[in-house]
């Protein structure tokens, strides 16, 4: 990568023509949009859409979601069926609704098993495999380090933290302290999302 300012995964949001724009400013690196592995599975021509990618635009990280590592590893296999990338996300910081619901996204956090299982089934990809993830809520079994830790023992080559819990959803303040500890503990490992307004 040039440089480590990125473009974080938005739904809606980073399609080919806005991390070409990115790209265009000097991000170092893109991700797609968050997309579903159960929709990959199921064939859904929309999903496909989703992958494409343009000349100019790479690095680009293929952000996933899904709810157990079996869908998740079945979609992404899909995803590089037609398309290639530099990496593979599993987005676990997803607040919303309709993502927890289905077990995906920030709902993971209460689920480790099954996070760490899901980067040990990709790992075999061959693809460096990413994390997404947020601040552990208070009644979670592992706090912020303690999972971060565990998904990079299960393989994970790299984790993103939002300092916001999933309760927070986009309002009040990121919580730098817990990125801060993330990355003394695990040097060259950890990157910063949520409240970054100025270099």
């Amino acid at each position: 990568m040039e440089n480590p300012i990125w473009l974080a995964p938005l739904a809606g949001v980073t399609f080919p023509s806005t991390r070409l724009f990115f790209r265009g400013l000097g991000a170092g690196l893109v991700h797609t949009e968050m997309i579903s592995c159960a929709g990959l599975v199921h064939g859904s021509r929309k999903t496909f859409s989703m992958l494409k990618t343009v000349e100019g635009e790479r690095p680009v990280v293929l952000q996933l979601f899904g709810p157990d590592a079996a869908t998740l590893y079945e979609g992404a296999q899909r995803a590089l069926s037609c398309s290639s990338f530099e990496a593979i996300g599993i987005n676990m910081a997803c607040p919303m609704p309709k993502v927890t619901r289905k077990g995906a996204g920030s709902s993971l956090l209460g689920r480790p098993e099954v996070a760490s299982a899901m980067v040990r089934a990709l790992v075999p990809l061959g693809l460096p495999v990413w994390v997404k993830t947020r601040k552990s809520p208070p009644a979670s079994s592992m706090d912020t380090l303690a999972f971060s830790g565990m998904l990079l023992e299960a393989g994970a080559s790299h984790i993103c933290i939002h300092g916001r819990l999933p309760a927070q959803k986009y309002g009040g303040m990121a919580d730098k302290s817990v990125v801060i500890d993330a990355a003394k503990a695990f040097p060259g490992m950890i990157a910063a999302s949520g409240d970054i307004f100025s270099p």
